[in-house]
């Protein structure tokens, strides 16, 4: 294996449930380490998807849209070209908020990622195809296959809270021009649980108007103050890929005393 290098392409297939080898991953390698131990050389690759490629594409551009229309540019006539990211119009969702202008200045994942933010409640990336993907985050489980009991095929569940930061206010800086930078300070003047704590100021954001800024500002004040539970588990006997239906649906675990609860996906490895 002395010829596997950086940047080579990694495609991983998986016998699911003696089934036919299903795509599993489709990435780039980004490191190889080898060790030697007891005669043996044991080769490790570790790498990213695709959507790293979103990384190797910088925009220069204005826009005033909306945010789908926004997302569909992007990949269709700026990062599709230049990479292996795949654009595929039916899996770019719905996102209607009308931006007012924003100003790219940056790598099509940190625009991806804004604009996310811009609309709230979006699951993006590149799944094993190839295929680049924007959606509305599902609310509900939709799939049998998505539904395990602790004992019987989830093992190992381990739950975690994060801390709530209570920020009530954000400081939204625009792109460096030759007028003034635009700044807005955003505030959730309504949130009776707030101590008054201020976020770092956000620097070099596409954001050059207050409607955006507060949109944008609005969103991510309220997604930094929700409580929210990390679950880590151990799943056996899948009849398919989890992570199959994009957007991501959710997987709801059915407890030993009865009780039931439904989780996001944040995370698979097989």
């Amino acid at each position: 294996t002395s010829y596997i290098a950086n940047a080579y392409e990694l495609v991983a297939r998986v016998g699911i449930q003696g089934g036919t080898l299903t795509l599993l991953y489709r990435g780039e390698i980004q490191s190889v380490t080898k060790r030697k131990a007891g005669g043996q050389i044991k080769t490790i690759l570790a790498g990213m998807g695709l959507v790293a490629d979103l990384n190797k594409v910088y925009l220069s551009q204005t826009y005033t849209d909306t945010v789908a229309n926004i997302v569909i540019d992007i990949i269709q006539n700026k990062v599709a070209p230049q990479s292996r990211v795949i654009y595929n119009v039916a899996k770019i969702g719905a996102a209607t908020y009308s931006a007012t202008t924003l100003k790219f200045e940056m790598s099509a994942m940190k625009a991806i990622k804004y604009l996310a933010e811009l609309q709230g409640g979006i699951e993006w990336g590149v799944d094993e195809t190839g295929d680049f993907f924007f959606k509305p985050k599902a609310s509900t489980v939709t799939n049998n296959d998505h539904v395990f009991i602790e004992g019987n095929n989830i093992f190992d569940i381990e739950e975690a809270e994060n801390s709530r930061f209570d920020l009530n206010s954000l400081v939204v800086e625009g792109q460096p021009n030759t007028q003034a930078i635009f700044t807005r300070t955003v505030t959730l003047s309504s949130d009776a649980n707030t101590r008054g704590k201020k976020d770092k100021p956000a620097i070099a954001t596409p954001f050059n108007t207050n409607a955006d800024a507060d949109q944008w500002g609005t969103n991510v004040l309220n997604k930094s103050n929700q409580k929210e539970t990390y679950v880590t588990a151990k799943v056996t006997s899948i009849k398919s890929r989890i992570e199959d239906a994009t957007p991501i649906t959710q997987f709801r675990v059915i407890k030993t005393d009865g009780t039931q609860t439904d989780y996001d996906l944040w995370s698979v490895e097989y």
